[in-house]
């Protein structure tokens, strides 16, 4: 059985729904919102790592919700390279 591997076009032209939507290896994702528990973590964290950030210049910090595309087209070689 063939099966098609998902791509950033295919994300793209999802329905924005209450759900979030991931491709991992080309397959898709799709889980509730974050409960708030996990919100309050996730700010704490931000706040935290923004504050180091700021103490050494050169970075830069984004906060989600973020799309982060590391290859247009789906790929299941795994490499011990940076990406």
């Amino acid at each position: 059985m063939t099966r098609t591997l998902l791509t950033y076009a295919d994300y793209a032209a999802l329905p924005d729904t209450a759900q979030r939507h991931e491709i991992h290896d080309g397959e898709l994702s799709v889980t509730s919102e974050p409960a708030q528990q996990h919100q309050i973590i996730s700010i704490r964290l931000v706040i935290a790592l923004n504050r180091w950030v700021e103490a050494h210049p050169g970075g830069l910090l984004l906060y989600a919700p973020l799309d982060v595309i590391l290859n247009d087209t789906p790929s299941r070689r795994r490499s011990s390279s940076p990406v």
